[in-house]
Order: structure tokens, then sequence, then C-alpha cells
């Protein structure tokens, strides 16, 4: 049962009055206040708290399994828990009800113990103020977005995009977006901060929203092993999973500007050329050797790819509906219909979470894009029937994969009724897009031999990759022929090359400047892709 008398918290509120004053005289806030006086829950907050259950909890079976696949499936990619929080005999409710939930979403559910259920206890627990220590509230706060019953069509108070930003509020008042010099928390706070980033650029993607956290304000430091308590590997995956959501975000907030896409395109192909050439190796999706042949599975490895290859997709896009469809993106999008259909054969996309709806759709989108060529349509068509049989699958879970399947049959439905344009498209492939390519082979990608191995390649403009990767240049006259000899000896002088160190590249998140109308996931862009479409 609860204490009715609630301790006043430790963590005081983080304030920035000097850092704009600059007084040299400390500011002394509580001076002449009269004391704090301990809050009380009212006798209705805790008739609320009994009628909702809170200490109703699973039993120790199931809530062991829960935690387990919490730990398994969502700390690698929200690391914002401490173990000994919930070792602890009194570990806050508030965070057991929200890791639960977290678990729960990504498991089959158990029928007495849905995830409504943990949502509606962590959620009452919230609003009655029942926790004490900020840090974990706001921990605890940003795992509710693993509930995200509604697609972005609906306004709700329980979507992933509104408790980000009563996180964020939480964050700025306890100053997460200080560097923590000096903290005993300091690993944690930095891992909670990124987490928020992360979360509030897929949203911006997926939804094409403003943002909730300006970079620009902020200044902790990339996380480190020493975050992780020396876990090396888990610090590489969340690392790669900040700077390829960072990119990601990027790359939606230039494009959100219509005119910002063309001013930061340079910036932003050098940032994801310097991720895929500095991603780990235990990271990467194929051995480096002449046919690149796919490594062993690893979710983590597949889910972070996925996400490459939307961005790929996003940054070469056809300008116009005028244009050949864009070589680059029908690559990139086959290469995910390919690691979906694998995720699915090995049952997979239980663990995903809801904003791979978006990359399927874009994915599905891309492949349309060829649907008016006769000698290729069959193998769109099969890359789109593994893109909505995974929207389907997800959509078992995430209302967000029913809209978004919906779309693009849609689309696919208008696409088929417009006449033949030819049996080909013409498309080509500078050399400085097919270097985002170079760490992969055929595996997983239909497109790979109508597409990569058949156009003529033709140098667009030079690699500037002195900033990216040091010693890594390909001259700007050179056109090169990308058989497979070439296509080799390029890997190999680009691996010997390598010696980049990994950073996270700073994000531009420039203010938003303008915004078109909203309607859905990915709407803002869907519309401007079903024009070039001719829909």
């Amino acid at each position: 049962m609860f204490d009715t008398t609630r301790r006043p918290s430790k963590a005081a509120s983080y304030l920035g009055r000097l850092e704009y004053l600059r007084n040299d005289v400390p500011v002394n806030d509580d001076a002449g206040l009269p004391n704090k006086v301990p809050r009380q829950l009212s006798d209705t907050d805790l008739a609320i708290l009994r009628v909702q259950g809170v200490n109703d909890l699973p039993p120790s079976h199931i809530r062991a399994s829960l935690m387990e696949v919490f730990w398994t499936r969502c700390y690698p990619w929200t690391p914002v828990v401490k173990r000994e929080w919930v070792e602890d005999p009194q570990s806050s409710l508030l965070l057991q009800h929200a890791m639960m939930l977290a678990g729960s979403r990504v498991t089959p559910v158990y029928q007495d113990y849905p995830p409504l259920e943990f949502y509606k206890k962590a959620k009452v627990l919230f609003w009655t103020g029942t926790e004490e220590d900020p840090i974990i509230m706001i921990a605890a706060t940003l795992l509710l977005h693993w509930w995200n019953p509604e697609g972005p069509e609906s306004v709700s108070i329980d979507t992933s995009s509104f408790w980000l930003r009563i996180c964020v509020g939480l964050a700025y008042q306890v100053g997460l977006h200080r560097e923590p010099v000096g903290k005993p928390d300091a690993g944690l706070r930095k891992r909670i901060w990124w987490s928020l980033v992360v979360r509030d650029c897929l949203i911006n993607a997926g939804h094409g929203r403003p943002r909730a956290i300006d970079l620009k304000l902020a200044d902790v430091s990339p996380v480190s092993t020493l975050d992780f308590e020396g876990a090396a590997e888990a610090v590489d995956v969340f690392s790669a999973y900040v700077e390829i959501s960072c990119i990601l975000g990027d790359l939606t907030q230039s494009y959100l500007r219509k005119h910002g896409l063309q001013e930061q395109k340079k910036s932003l192909e050098d940032r994801l050329f310097r991720w895929l050439k500095t991603l780990p190796d235990h990271l990467q999706l194929c051995y480096p050797t002449d046919s690149w042949p796919l490594k062993e599975f690893s979710i983590e490895t597949w889910s972070l790819h996925i996400q490459y290859f939307t961005v790929v997709i996003i940054l070469n896009r056809s300008p116009d509906g005028k244009s050949s469809p864009s070589a680059a993106s029908l690559l990139a999008s086959s290469f995910i219909a390919g690691l979906f259909a694998d995720l699915m054969a090995r049952e997979q996309l239980q663990y995903l979470g809801p904003i791979f709806t978006f990359y399927c759709l874009t994915a599905g989108m891309a492949q349309l894009s060829c649907y008016r060529y006769t000698e290729i349509i069959q193998t769109a068509e099969d890359n789109l029937l593994v893109l909505k049989r995974a929207l389907e699958e997800l959509g078992k879970r995430w209302p967000t994969a029913v809209g978004s399947l919906k779309h693009l049959l849609d689309v696919r439905e208008k696409v088929m009724q417009k006449p033949s344009l030819g049996h080909f498209p013409e498309v080509s492939i500078p050399v400085s897009t097919a270097e985002f390519f170079s760490n992969f082979g055929s595996d997983l990608c239909r497109m790979w031999f109508p597409i990569y191995q058949r156009v003529p390649q033709k140098m667009s403009r030079e690699l500037e990759t002195a900033g990216i990767l040091h010693g890594l240049r390909t001259p700007a006259t050179q056109t090169v022929d990308l058989d497979m000899a070439s296509a080799a000896a390029m890997r190999q002088q680009m691996t010997q090359n390598q010696g980049a160190e990994t950073a996270l590249e700073p994000t531009m998140l420039q203010p938003q400047e303008w915004f078109g109308p909203y309607g859905g996931m990915a709407n803002w862009l869907m519309a401007d892709w079903g024009q070039g479409l001719g829909w």
C-alpha cells in the first residue's frame, strides 16, 4: 500500500537563469521562501489508486517473463532503466507497470494481463504523482510509448508523441539537456537524454510533426562504454541507433522546409556514408568479401539497416513525376523488402516498434514507382507482397500499420490503371550514389540484378569524403563501370582507407518553417510522392 505522506524529492530542478543573466553573484532561488510542506495523497487519490488496482501485479512467473522480455527486446533501444531500481523490494510501481507494458507489447499477450491493464495503471500512477524520483518518472513515462494505441490520424492523449512531450518537459526541468559533469548518474542521464532524442526524431519522421527537442540548445556528449558500464556491444548498438535516427530526423526536417532538402542534401549524404562505413563489424550486414554474402541473422543489425535503407530511399527520390524512377530508391526499397521477409521467416516482427510501419510504407511507395514498366513490374509486385504481409502482421499490434496498408493498396490500385511507360525505366546510378550500396551483395535484394548490374554508371559529383573518412576520395573526372571486378576493387580500396572513428554527427535541427496539411502516417512524404506516381 502507499505511504500517504509524499517525501519531497531530493532532485533539484535545473535552473538556467545564470546562463543568460551572467551574474557573478550566486542566486539562491529558495531564499526567504517558507519551508515546503510534504505533499500528501488525498483520499480521492487513494480511492482512484485502489479502484485501478495499481498494487495488483501479475504472478511472479509472468512478471519475471515480461521483465526478461523487456531487458532483451526493449532495453537495447531504450536503455533508460537501472536494474537495481527493480531489484529493490520497494521499487517504483510506476516503473514496474511501464516495464511490463513494454514487455507485453513485444511478446504474445497473456490473456489475463493485457498491455492495456499495465498502461492504465502506469497512467494513473503518473497523474496522481506517486513517484518521487523525477529520473525514474521520466524513464517510466518514456516507456509508455510502447502502448501507442492509435494511428496519427486520431487526436489522443495516449500516443507516444503525447508522452514524449511530457518527458521532454520533465527532462528540461532536471537539466538532462546539459552535460552531466561530475554527476554520479551521468551515464544514465545521457542514456535517457539520447533515448528522448531518438523518439523525437522517429516521431518527427513518422508523423511529420514539429520536434520537441532543439539540440542546438543542448550540449550532451554521445554515449560511451563508460555510460553502459563497459558493455561495448550495447553502446555500439545504441550509438548506431541514435546516429541513424538523427540523420532520418534531420532529413525529415529538411524535407518539411521544402527548399531545405537541396541545401542540406550533401551534408546528409556525407553523414549517412560515414554511418555506413564506420559501423562496427558485428553490426555490418554482409561479410567484406568479393560477393559480400549475408552475415548471420541479428535483429539489431537487420533493424538498423532497415532504417539506413529508408534514409537512402528518401534522399534519392525522383524530384518530379516526369523523371524515371530512382534506381537508388528501388534498390534500397528492395533491400527493405528482403529484410522484412527474413524477419517474418524468423517470426521476429513482434519485436519491432510502430515506426517500422513507416519504413514499410516508404519502401512500398518506392516499389510502386516502377509498376508502369512491363519488364520490372513482377519483381516490384513480389517486393510489395512482402511489404503488404509485413504491414498486416504489424497491424496486429500497431494501428498505424492498418492505415499505412490501406494507403499503399489504394495507390497501387490507381497506378495499375495507368498506361504502361515502356519495358524498362531509364535509370542510372552515379558512382557517388552507388557507394551507398558498396557494403552489400545481392542477397535480400530482388532488384539487384535488374537494376544494379544492368544500368550504366555515371559520375555526378566528387565524393568529398576528406571530412567523412580520412584519405578516401573518388576523383571527380573518373567514370566507373561497376561490373563485379571494378566494384570489388573499389570496395577493397575503401576498406583499406577506412580509419575514421565513430562519432555522433551534429544534427541540424533548423526552425520548423513550414508544415503541410496533416493526414496520417508519413503524410509529409506521401503527398508529393503520389503526384509523382500520377494519382
